[in-house]
């Protein structure tokens, strides 16, 4: 990862993200930003998050709620393969054939994730 210069308000808010993922195990919310940082607008926050994320500091996750993760090489390993292992039970309960379709493609996406 090429590291950029951040100004100390995309700092604090790379700090504050990180620890939150670190603490919940998941993105905080726009509105959470904004409120941790004292922030305004949620467009303020909309610009950090995208500076962050075009230098490479954060990633979104398309089609999520609270879609803010961090890069592969800091995430934990062992949340994927709990993530994986999750969804593997969840295809092995054969509910409905389009759920396990899902299922299925998420568990792919995952595993393809890993290896990059």
């Amino acid at each position: 990862m090429t590291t950029y210069s951040l100004t100390q308000k995309q700092k604090d808010a790379l700090d504050f993200i990180t620890g939150y993922i670190g603490e919940f195990g998941k993105g905080p919310s726009f509105d959470e930003i904004k409120d941790g940082l004292g922030i305004r607008s949620k467009s303020g926050v909309h610009r950090l998050v995208s500076a962050l994320v075009e230098r490479g500091y954060l990633v979104r996750i398309p089609n999520r709620a609270r879609a803010l993760a961090l890069p592969n090489e800091k995430r934990s390993a062992a949340s994927d393969m709990n993530l994986v292992k999750a969804l593997k039970l969840l295809g092995e309960a054969k509910t409905a054939r389009g759920w396990l379709a899902y299922v299925n493609l998420a568990i792919e996406h995952i595993e393809a994730a890993r290896k990059v």
